[in-house]
């Protein structure tokens, strides 16, 4: 099976296919770099994972049983698991439509991201949907977070004082980082707005290592502190300790992408985060880049012997088996290698004379992960686009949550979810401080579960409103809104029989109630005939309804790394990489891959292009054909020219016998004019 790459010789060898992974692997394989990509898993992504529904069930089975069957997962444990439909969907072949996105990751319009995307063209690879809207829960109230000037002033959630002190911030922090007030920026600012404040913007300069929670707190209320580091500066676990210059930064990329690509800043791939590192997949296997994608394999890395004594061989040996078999593979060499730290103790293993230092602690923090698949009538939600961010800050009264949280809802034209069906996904991370995982898991699921009674009772609420509007009536197709009508009257006509037989069971007369059960029948009770087309249609009840709960709990030894690698050789290295399970920003993972090209000084990137690269590939008689194709095609065109001539020519001739015709006409009525007079 492998037989190609037996005793193979590769500059790198990558393992794993998180972003970082994938993106140095399309960086080296477009400098010309032999590299060979290996992931244990049977899937591209690495934490940033999306598993439809049948991948879901089968993690889920492997989680009761212990089996770690991937990596990734080997921290986590199943809290929770309710379905109703999940034998049909799969029997059906619905299970795709399904997508579990386990690391969620939105990159914003105007950052690293989108420039790191589109200049390396994985973009083309990627379809994008934009948030539509942005929500902050504040005192049991959904606040849509407005971003421009026109939304400040057009919002309902914020008195006339709210509006000018936040109109006034956020042209306090574009005028601080740009020194002037610049008109063509996303946010709506004139040149004649002159600022109330210019106090603001001198104590911003002069407080910047300054925690940001606290100097906020001396401007503005709640309410505004918390939309602004919450939304604006997309405070999280990784910065709750965020100064004030960190801050300021964060609301600049905020407010410079706003309606670039949609209203909100944020965009989100629409077949999940995994999309991102199977971009970068595709691109470094454009380039030349081997993958090999197998969850039975394990790896062991030794030194090379022989390089010890030639310097021209490759230093490190990397032994790869076939776990099911209980055989050697193949044997690989390579120079470099590039190690998720996933992968280390797991389905790798190094040599005892390479020297890689333990540095895990014991700080870690626990991520709840709950999702929730409610079936509904989409046709009567007001809402009519989506996917939708929230955001819960901390000690909300009404849920009394000792963590600030994050809740993604996709519904409506969506490929992560089908028709009449909504997706919640509920994101909950600890302190560090957080000792006990038992409380720290009831906590979240109460957590969870009140958050989710408040969203179906909205979606409720809405549909009943809408269920008696007309012009939601007119345009519902989902059997016609007639036919739900007649089958809730004929439920309604069921039940009342059902009662009044009952009640005529316990009298006397069998005989007349009888009678009269028949009488009544046929008078009063008999139920509206259903309309024949209302079989081809799906017979769902009005209120909303949770089909599907998954609930999962991560484990993460938060430090900056886990492992280092010491070494006097400045040729041959091995690098560790790390996951991000607790922030939503992409950018980690380029700055990231950035900060490895730059210290490791990995070669740069040549000006030559593919198509060039594919030129000096083909052969001479390709060649000789091209060109006689050439030839025969500028021969056709040199035909059509002179047609054209031909019929330009012969247009003009006609032209010029039509002028000198009406000048012999216009001469002959000159003519006839003067014998006249």
């Amino acid at each position: 099976m492998y037989n190609d790459l037996l005793n193979k010789n590769f500059d790198y060898v990558i393992f794993g296919t998180s972003l970082t992974e994938t993106v140095l692997s399309a960086y080296l394989a477009k400098s010309k770099k032999k590299i060979l990509i290996l992931e244990s898993s049977n899937t591209y992504g690495g934490d940033c994972k999306n598993l439809n529904l049948r991948e879901i069930e089968k993690l889920t089975s492997d989680l009761n049983k212990n089996l770690n069957s991937d990596i990734f997962f080997k921290n986590t444990k199943l809290i929770e698991k309710k379905s109703k439909v999940v034998e049909p969907i799969i029997e059906n072949e619905n299970y795709r439509q399904y997508n579990f996105d386990f690391n969620l990751k939105f990159i914003y319009a105007n950052s690293k991201s989108v420039d790191e995307l589109t200049n390396s063209n994985a973009s083309n690879y990627i379809e994008f949907s934009s948030i539509k809207k942005i929500f902050f829960l504040f005192k049991d109230k959904f606040l849509n977070v407005p971003f421009s000037k026109s939304e400040i002033f057009m919002s309902n959630d914020l008195e006339l004082l709210e509006k000018q002190k936040l109109l006034n911030f956020i042209f306090s922090i574009m005028k601080f980082k740009n020194n002037k007030v610049d008109v063509n920026s996303t946010v709506d600012i004139k040149k004649d707005i002159e600022l109330d404040d210019d106090r603001l913007i001198t104590d911003i300069k002069n407080n910047l290592n300054e925690n940001a929670d606290e100097f906020l707190t001396k401007y503005y209320n709640i309410k505004i502190k918390s939309m602004i580091l919450l939304i604006l500066a997309n405070q999280n676990f990784d910065t709750l300790n965020m100064t004030v210059k960190e801050m300021t930064d964060n609301i600049y990329k905020f407010l410079m992408s706003v309606q670039i690509y949609g209203n909100t800043p944020l965009l989100y791939p629409i077949y999940g985060s995994s999309e991102f590192s199977q971009a970068m997949s595709r691109l470094a296997s454009v380039y030349g880049g081997i993958f090999i994608v197998n969850e039975k394999l394990k790896y062991k890395v030794n030194v090379n012997k022989e390089s010890l004594l030639n310097n021209n061989n490759k230093k490190y040996c990397i032994e790869i088996f076939d776990e099911e078999n209980n055989k050697n593979n193949f044997v690989v060499f390579c120079d470099n290698i590039i190690i998720n730290e996933c992968f280390i103790n797991n389905t790798l293993e190094f040599e005892k004379d390479i020297n890689v230092n333990n540095l895990t602690n014991n700080n870690y923090v626990y991520k709840f992960s709950s999702f929730y698949c409610v079936k509904y009538i989409e046709e009567l939600f007001s809402q009519k686009d989506g996917p939708y961010f929230y955001r819960v800050p901390k000690n909300e009264p009404e849920l009394k949550n000792k963590y600030a949280f994050d809740v993604f809802k996709i519904f409506k034209n969506n490929t992560n979810v089908p028709k009449n069906r909504m997706l919640l996904q509920i994101i909950i991370v600890s302190d560090l401080n957080e000792k006990s995982e038992e409380e720290f898991i009831k906590n979240s699921q109460t957590l969870s579960e009140l958050f989710i009674n408040k969203m179906l009772e909205n979606l409720k609420a809405d549909i009943n409103k809408n269920y008696n509007n007309n012009e939601f009536k007119k345009n519902i197709k989902l059997g016609d809104i007639k036919i739900l009508e007649e089958q809730l009257k004929i439920e309604e006509e069921k039940k009342k029989l059902e009662d009044k037989k009952e009640i005529e069971k316990n009298e006397e007369n069998k005989e007349n109630i009888k009678n009269e059960d028949k009488n009544n029948n046929e008078n009063d009770h008999n139920p509206p005939k259903q309309n024949d087309n209302s079989e081809k249609y799906e017979t769902i009840s009005l209120n909303p309804e949770i089909i599907l709960k998954y609930t999962f709990l991560n484990k993460i030894n938060f430090n900056k790394y886990k492992y280092e690698a010491k070494s006097n050789d400045n040729k041959n290295h091995l690098i560790f990489t790390k996951n991000n399970f607790t922030s939503s920003d992409l950018d980690f993972y380029f700055y990231e891959s950035e900060k490895i090209i730059n210290e490791y000084n990995f070669p740069k990137i040549e000006t030559e292009t593919v198509q060039k690269k594919y030129n000096d590939d083909i052969d001479e008689e390709d060649l000789e054909e091209n060109n006689l194709i050439d030839e025969l095609f500028n021969e056709i065109n040199l035909e059509e020219e002179d047609k054209k001539e031909e019929k330009e020519e012969k247009e003009n001739k006609k032209d010029k016998n039509e002028d000198k015709k009406e000048e012999k006409e216009n001469k002959k009525d000159k003519n006839d004019e003067i014998i006249e007079k």
